[in-house]
């Protein structure tokens, strides 16, 4: 009844030796007796505190893993550790890196750029045959392109396109007669898009063909789902 004083719920662990993984204490959501059973009855959702470390006079790291559960027992699906760091195990996201091992001409417009290969990837799918990102779930997805023009001397534009629609696009004039701004530049693009189920982007390069150089540290994209 005292000035400041508050009600708490406490979890204390009995043990008197806390070694990594220990779990501290948790709080589980279930419906036990749901009728149709199997799936209905598994724990639905729960939230643990799990030990980092042995525990000792200078340390008592934790985190805190949040569960839920689909068509399964519920599974971590975000992590708060002890340094303050927030993962999400199935954030849609995607990094590429540039493929091909020379430089590739085309000519004309609208080239669609698939020399990509993934070295990082959750949820987001990319089809090389036809260019396409496809997103798994809607939210706002922050997009980024980089790529190396090689040698060229024409007029160049970078596109993004969200089903097959351009949304967003950098462009450079690279021609002598128009004031020189070298052989070998870079033209990138970023933007945050909100995207549907199952959108799609893909990456052009068009308005009068050229070379582009796709080695992987010269070109990449990516694709993050920030809410």
């Amino acid at each position: 009844t005292g000035s400041g004083s508050r009600p708490a719920l406490a979890f204390h662990a009995g043990e008197t030796d806390i070694a990594a993984n220990d779990v501290l204490g948790k709080i589980e959501f279930q419906a036990p007796d749901e009728a149709t059973g199997t799936d209905a009855i598994l724990i639905a959702a729960e939230m643990r505190a799990i030990s980092e470390g042995d525990f000792s006079a200078s340390s008592n790291a934790t985190s805190l893993e949040f569960r839920t559960g689909a068509s399964e027992s519920a599974t971590t699906k975000m992590t708060l550790t002890s340094a303050g760091e927030l993962s999400v195990s199935n954030q849609p996201s995607i990094a590429m890196d540039g493929t091909a091992t020379g430089a590739i001409s085309f000519s004309g417009s609208d080239r669609l750029i698939t020399e990509f290969t993934s070295f990082h990837t959750v949820g987001i799918t990319y089809n090389s045959s036809n260019g396409r990102f496809t997103v798994p779930t809607a939210g706002k997805y922050l997009i980024i392109v980089n790529i190396y023009l090689y040698q060229n001397d024409a007029f160049q534009r970078l596109n993004i396109l969200d089903n097959d629609s351009v949304f967003v696009h950098s462009s450079a004039d690279y021609n002598d007669s128009d004031g020189e701004l070298g052989q070998d530049n870079t033209l990138s693009c970023t933007i945050i898009r909100d995207l549907s189920a199952n959108d799609y982007i893909t990456f052009t390069l068009s308005d009068g063909g050229g070379r582009y150089f796709m080695y992987g540290a010269h070109s990449h994209c990516a694709i993050h789902k920030l809410s």
